[in-house]
């Protein structure tokens, strides 16, 4: 019997999404029949805390918060209904709703200190499931939000975060719910309820295996191939695009540094010859641009090149 505990996230824009947290948005499709679900435990100030922080985030470092951001991180922890209801049994549903909560705040506490984003609510969620020849399947799960802002550095944090981060994540998940009956699950980032993870490695089984170690070897341009040629299978293409998406990512962060690096070397180039050839300013215009130094790359590209250089 399935005892996993498992945690993945997606990423926002803004606070909205957290009405579906709190559920005072439209009630989604899949929550169970009214007589069925066991009580949510929410954090009705959960938007308020998040606008508010967002704002304080926004006065230390306006620039880390352009239109494109998405600075509202939704970790979401994930339980298996076989120890789901092995614990209810057990304790009682008020009683280990009480204790998952103790461990949730726990387990935010602890990637906010090692992580640096800022932890903002929970909302736990025991209305969501469906039904198999009668029986209950509770899809039982806890929102941790965090705002992607590091007030000690200033700075965003999720994109400076590499794969194995998500790893120590899984762990730290683990190491709180251990006690509880629970085993170590992996962490699907591109899966948004574990519902869905169980339903694909069902289907796919060893197919699905197979294809998750082929990607990890494929190049960007081979995975959009991929992602064209799963475009009418929804579980596929999600894994496919979610491995194209981190490599896009992973080499974006890579050239960036490189960039950098050039940067710097020409800067200091021209700082020693007193002088900027057009070659240059051409070159180190374009790096600046690279990089979303758009203003610099402006101020450079109008820079006086000597006559003897031009």
């Amino acid at each position: 019997m399935e005892k996993y505990v498992q945690v993945h996230y997606e990423n926002f824009k803004s606070s909205s999404e957290l009405s579906h947290n709190m559920r005072t948005q439209k009630e989604p499709k899949h929550l169970l029949k009214l007589e069925d679900r066991l009580p949510n435990v929410l954090d009705l100030e959960s938007r308020k805390k998040f606008d508010k922080l967002l704002n304080e985030a926004k006065q230390k470092n306006k620039r880390s918060f352009q239109k494109t951001a998405k600075p509202n991180i939704d970790a979401v922890v994930s339980f298996s209904d076989f120890q789901v209801k092995e614990n209810i049994a057990k304790y009682g549903i008020e009683k280990y709703n009480e204790m998952l909560m103790s461990r949730m705040k726990n387990v935010a506490e602890e990637i906010e200190e090692k992580f640096g984003m800022k932890f903002v609510s929970l909302n736990l969620h025991n209305d969501e499931g469906h039904y198999e020849d009668n029986e209950i399947i509770y899809n039982q799960h806890c929102h941790i939000n965090f705002l992607d802002f590091d007030f000690s550095k200033n700075q965003r944090v999720l994109r400076t975060m590499k794969k194995k981060d998500f790893i120590v994540w899984q762990d730290i998940v683990f190491n709180h719910f251990q006690d509880l009956g629970y085993k170590r699950g992996i962490s699907k980032s591109e899966k948004k309820h574990i519902q869905d993870f169980g339903e694909a490695k069902e289907r796919l089984n060893n197919e699905i295996e197979e294809l998750e170690n082929e990607l990890e070897n494929l190049s960007i341009k081979e995975l959009q191939d991929l992602k064209i040629k799963y475009k009418n299978d929804k579980l596929k293409k999600r894994l496919v695009d979610y491995v194209y998406r981190f490599k896009v990512a992973e080499k974006l962060h890579t050239d960036n540094g490189k960039n950098l690096k050039r940067i710097i070397d020409t800067w200091e180039k021209i700082q020693n010859d007193n002088v900027i050839t057009k070659e240059e300013q051409k070159e180190f215009t374009k790096m600046l641009n690279a990089v979303g130094a758009k203003g610099k790359a402006k101020s450079v590209s109008k820079m006086k090149v000597s006559s003897s250089t031009k």
